[in-house]
């Protein structure tokens, strides 16, 4: 009788250790996609960053051959 309990004690603990071993490793993986979306997010408003600063360099640059051309259709 008593053994018995022993072995239910022990089955209980591997069973116990190997949920926390799963939830530990469920955790790990969900930080770990946290942390590639969280990446992949900050790198897409970089490129969206840049593609602006592009546009915006663009756009001046076009503003700056109109009044060159401007002025030299008004000369």
């Amino acid at each position: 009788m008593i053994e018995r309990e022993e072995e239910d004690k022990i089955i209980n603990i591997k069973r116990n250790a190997k949920k926390n071993r799963t939830a530990i490793h469920k955790e790990y993986l969900k930080r770990k996609k946290e942390e590639e979306e969280k990446k992949e997010k900050l790198l897409n408003e970089l490129t969206n960053s840049n593609k602006n600063k592009k546009q915006k360099l663009f756009e001046e640059k076009e503003k700056a051959i109109k009044l060159i051309e401007k002025k030299f259709n008004n000369t």
